[in-house]
């Protein structure tokens, strides 16, 4: 079971490096700003659960400063979703962002 989580959290992270070299992370940073909005969430909450000081949350769900992978795992642990929700449909296309799937 661990060697299976731990693949698993391989795969994610190398997706995840895939974002960062394409350059596509505004996008990730603004579908978690979406999901913060759309689901009612205080900001400041989500940051505390994250483990990241509200100035910095702040600048990175506003595209200020980039997100960075380990920050992007604390803010899914905390909002209770996988990486997978802000992630999809960038790696699978090459960086070709969101197709409206709202």
């Amino acid at each position: 079971m661990l060697i299976q989580y731990k693949y698993i959290q391989m795969h994610m992270m190398m997706c995840v490096q895939q974002i960062w070299e394409e350059g596509t992370i505004l996008i990730v940073q603004s579908r978690i700003a979406d999901y913060i909005k759309r689901n009612g969430l205080k900001k400041r909450y989500v940051a505390e659960q994250a483990g990241i000081k509200i100035d910095r949350f702040s600048l990175i769900i506003n595209n200020h400063v980039r997100l960075r992978a380990d920050e992007l795992e604390k803010i899914c642990i905390a909002l209770g979703v996988s990486v997978s929700e802000f992630i999809e449909d960038i790696t699978d296309s090459d960086g070709g962002g969101s197709s409206g799937t709202e």
